[in-house]
């Protein structure tokens, strides 16, 4: 920005002083002195001569006017008084008086409103309406009638004229008032007499002059007349015409004889015309008269009488007026801030040139529209809070907002703004400065700035600097955040006593890298296993360097130490192994899973099937009863085996984690000498989760509890509800999650066995398989949930266990009833699709049992042709059951997809006996309505099959 710009303070000199003469002295605008006496003071010693000498015309004038009403008040029919701003009379004629008492019966008083006295209604809202035009600083003449109307209605000419003081404000206004209809009766009775002639003509002293209508020649004409045209007597005025006393040319350009004539036609045509002309005395001189001219008849003919005002110094006035206004209007033009005035609503009034650069609007297309109309303001709030100010302060300094151009392009203003009074109306006077540069200019410092945080953020998370006695000089908000210290509390510290670390293992002091770089002037790095201590105490697992700083002479001012936390790193990296771990065990149990669950199927429902078929006083029920035992156990083991693989996924639902935390561990602490103790909230939320593999958690941890405290003793069992796991340092989860431990007080676990308790395989006890662990650990990663063990050798152990919570609770479905599950199976016609043959044989016995009618086929091509066969009969199946995978056949993925071609109502479940597809776990977005895990049993097939038409009935 050029500095040579003028302050705001100037601009606003300039514009007050604009304003000031912006319009003709007649109507001129008048500020308020208060307002801008501040801005006056500043104004130059020329200026102020000029309205002094302003004031000194002003006076002038009102003398003259106080001098005319004196003589006035001698003249006939002629009524003069002049009222202040509330209507209270401050002078008044004699004969004004007379006539008030003889119009509406009232003796008036000075101090008193003129409005009181006036009885009718209309009259006193009209002569209102005229004192209020004449406040507002308009002259101006009416023909008025007035009068009480059980009385005489009279007409008057009214002369209304604003009164100013010696500041230039209006206090008052004056009113000439003839009674015209007392005129016209003296022109009727005496226009011809001697004595009207002597009396209302030659004394006057206001110039008057008849002229012939036909020859435009001077008839008669008063002494005052004869002085202000510059003669000396009477005889040389008479015979002249008005372009004789008259220059070439009026103001408009036109010639004075011409002009003279059309003024004459108009007042025969119309009575009366009033005008202004420009004169020329016998010397030369130059004057403006404002000349009234009047249409009489004399003797039968027509004539033409008019009298004369000199208005020569208001004239001289006014153009010295235009003058100072063009001067001052060009430099509100040419100031290069952009300068409005506008309402206060936001129409603007004026705009000069800097704001037409600016906005890129012309002036045209602006003036008179408000500003919301073209969306100059970026922001309406903006403008609220700014008028809202003004109104309050009555100005404002530097308001800062944004402003949109014609082109879309914003700008960033500083605006300045007043409010000012222009003909009594309140107007915002404003001055725009542009700082769209400046603000840019400022915006690339701060990205740089930005530059260089992001810079420290990227050589790691924490950032500390020292000068050459250690003592630090900055610290970055992570490097706050990791030792407990801010940068105030810092600054000037030892750096020992601000970055306490020490190594991990050994729990002694490490040595401060500063002194390290200081002495050897290299980059020194940090050993392995290295802790932070905050102030508050916590530890954080670091991995840091230090460099030297220096200056352009390669002198070391100062030491930089850039650290991170790698607390969360490391677990990951012991999680990763332990998965790893697991993995190979997966990889294992996933290769026998499918076929040995689809012999368990075979083996499981035949003997279901043999059970219900012997009553239980049958000596082979108690052999098949237990040996249904044995292959329920089986199918545990196998379920152990199947979290392992990569594709046992867990089924997720809503589960009522507090009820199956008190139901598991009862069941398997029944008998036992342990006591639970639960601190289990109301409140606690819902998880989403395997129901079957969360249940295989609990009951774990709870044996494993149990056979670290043989002789007995306690359990206890907490949960609470987790907002954020990154309040517990748990950063690699997002989300709700519910936590619950259980804690036993049996023998504990060393520290040199913590890290390995969840590894496939280890354990400390003499007999056990090693898995329970390492399966309650692939479980809840698989549940994208955290594990976590604390124990201390003599005092017990504890595992958290951190599940995602679920949306929200649900509610226990209603059991049917069992002669409506007759009902429903009873009318159930249901297709079997499996290659092994004796799990397809065992289904159908199942659903048989549960009085359906069944059929089976081996693969999905012949379920296919078997479908379309009964589809539209009234044999048509109402269920399909499909396993999921049929090697060198088509399975279940495949098969509904087809079938849905055909029947896109169709109901199917997918049944595998192991969960390697994410089918299993999602199987509704694949078109099936629900879900069977081999081996299953006749219970769990009907509970599926009535889960879906009751779902189906309730839609």
């Amino acid at each position: 920005m050029d500095k040579t710009i003028l302050p705001i303070t100037a601009i606003f000199v300039l514009i007050a002083i604009f304003l000031f003469f912006t319009f003709p002295f007649a109507n001129s605008i008048i500020l308020k002195t208060d307002e801008f006496e501040d801005i006056i003071e500043k104004s130059s010693k020329e200026l102020k001569d000029e309205i002094q000498y302003r004031k000194e015309l002003e006076k002038e004038l009102r003398e003259t006017l106080l001098l005319k009403n004196a003589i006035l008040e001698s003249q006939n029919g002629i009524v003069v008084f002049a009222l202040d701003r509330e209507y209270r009379y401050l002078d008044f004629t004699l004969l004004h008086k007379q006539t008030m008492k003889a119009i509406w019966g009232v003796d008036i008083e000075k101090g008193k409103s003129m409005l009181d006295y006036i009885k009718n209604e209309e009259d006193r809202k009209k002569a209102k309406k005229n004192f209020d035009r004449a406040l507002a600083g308009e002259s101006f003449v009416l023909i008025e009638e007035y009068g009480d109307e059980k009385l005489k209605r009279t007409f008057y000419e009214d002369r209304y004229s604003p009164i100013y003081n010696d500041n230039g404000e209006i206090i008052g206004v004056s009113v000439f008032v003839i009674d015209i209809t007392k005129q016209k009766l003296i022109e009727t009775a005496l226009r011809e007499s001697e004595e009207y002639n002597k009396i209302i003509f030659q004394d006057s002293l206001i110039p008057l002059v008849v002229m012939n209508s036909k020859t435009y020649r001077f008839t008669d004409c008063n002494r005052a007349a004869i002085e202000i045209y510059g003669f000396k007597r009477k005889e040389e005025v008479l015979g002249k015409t008005p372009a004789d006393v008259s220059t070439p040319y009026q103001y408009n350009g036109e010639p004075s004889e011409d002009l003279a004539k059309k003024f004459i036609q108009q007042a025969l045509k119309e009575g009366k015309v009033l005008f202004e002309w420009r004169h020329r005395r016998p010397d030369g001189t130059v004057w403006d008269a404002e000349v009234q001219l009047v249409r009489f008849k004399y003797k039968g003919e027509n004539y033409l009488q008019f009298s004369l005002l000199d208005i020569t110094e208001r004239k001289r006035l006014r153009e010295k007026l235009i003058e100072s206004e063009e001067k001052y209007r060009v430099v509100f033009r040419t100031i290069p801030e952009s300068i409005s005035i506008s309402t206060i609503d936001g129409v603007l009034l004026d705009v000069n040139d800097g704001f037409v650069n600016i906005s890129g609007y012309s002036r045209e297309e602006v003036v008179g529209r408000n500003v919301f109309e073209f969306g100059l303001w970026a922001n309406k709030k903006d403008r609220d809070v700014f008028v809202k100010k003004l109104k309050k302060d009555g100005f404002i300094e530097n308001f800062e907002t944004k402003f949109v151009g014609k082109d879309k392009k914003v700008v960033i203003g500083l605006v300045s703004a007043n409010i000012i009074r222009i003909a009594g109306e309140q107007r915002i006077l404003s001055v725009m400065r542009d700082i769209t540069e400046r603000k840019r200019i400022e915006e690339e410092v701060f990205n740089e700035r930005e530059k260089l945080s992001v810079t420290l953020r990227s050589i790691g998370d924490g950032v500390i600097t020292t000068d050459t006695e250690g003592k630090v000089t900055f610290i970055n908000k992570t490097a706050e955040e990791l030792t407990g210290w801010t940068l105030s509390e810092a600054k000037g510290k030892p750096l020992e006593k601000v970055f306490n670390i020490i190594n991990e293992v050994t729990r002694e002091r490490v040595d401060n890298p500063v002194s390290k770089v200081l002495k050897e002037k290299r980059i020194v790095g940090l050993e392995n296993r290295t802790v932070l201590i905050s102030k508050d105490g916590r530890e954080y697992n670091i991995a840091d360097s230090a460099a030297p700083i220096v200056d352009v002479k390669s002198r070391v001012i100062g030491v930089v130490l850039v650290f991170r936390d790698v607390t969360e790193k490391l677990k990951l990296e012991q999680e990763r192994l332990k998965v790893k771990k697991l993995e190979s065990i997966g990889i294992l149990a996933g290769g026998i899973a499918h076929d040995f669950n689809n012999i368990l199927t075979g083996i499981f429902g035949n003997l279901e099937l043999a059970k219900i078929k012997l009553s239980k006083d049958n000596p082979a029920y108690v052999h098949i009863k237990a040996a249904n035992e044995s292959i329920e156990r089986a199918t545990a083991l196998t379920k152990q085996l199947l979290t392992f693989a990569k594709g046992g996924e867990p089924i997720v639902e809503i589960v009522d984690l507090k009820k199956l935390l008190k139901n598991t561990i009862s069941f398997y602490l029944s008998g036992s000498n342990i006591k639970v103790f639960y601190d289990l909230p109301d409140d606690l939320w819902y998880v989403l989760a395997d129901r079957g593999q969360i249940e295989q958690v609990i009951s774990n941890l709870v044996v494993n509890s149990k056979q670290a405290m043989p002789t007995g003793g306690r359990i206890f069992v907490k949960a609470q509800n987790i907002e954020s796991m990154k309040t517990l340092g748990i950063r690699h989860l997002n989300g709700k999650y519910v936590m619950f431990s259980i804690k036993d007080e049996g023998g504990g676990v060393s520290e040199k066995h913590i890290e390995k308790i969840f590894d496939p395989y280890f354990t400390t006890k003499q007999e056990g398989s090693g898995l329970g662990l390492a399966i309650v650990h692939s479980i809840i990663s698989k549940h994208n949930g955290y594990i976590e063990v604390m124990s201390k050798m003599g005092e017990g152990t504890t595992f958290y266990i951190y599940l995602p919570a679920a949306e929200k609770n649900i509610e226990g479905i209603e059991k049917i009833s069992e002669s409506k599950s007759r009902r429903v199976f009873s009318s159930l016609k249901v297709l079997v699709v499996d290659d092994e043959d004796v799990v397809r044989e065992v289904a159908i016995s199942m659903l048989e049992s549960l009085g359906c009618k069944a059929y089976g086929v081996s693969e999905g091509k012949k379920a296919l042709e078997e479908y379309k066969k009964t589809l539209g009969t009234k044999d048509k199946y109402d269920l399909v059951i499909m396993d999921l995978t049929i090697p060198g056949g088509m399975g279940g993925k495949e098969l509904i997809e087809e079938i849905k071609k055909m029947d896109p109502d169709v109901k199917a479940i997918v049944s595998s006996g192991y969960s390697n597809d994410p089918i299993m776990s999602n199987y509704k977005e694949y078109g099936f309505s629900g879900k069977l895990l081999k081996p299953f049993q006749t219970e769990d097939l009907e509970k599926e099959i009535l889960r879906i038409f009751e779902e189906n009935a309730s839609s």
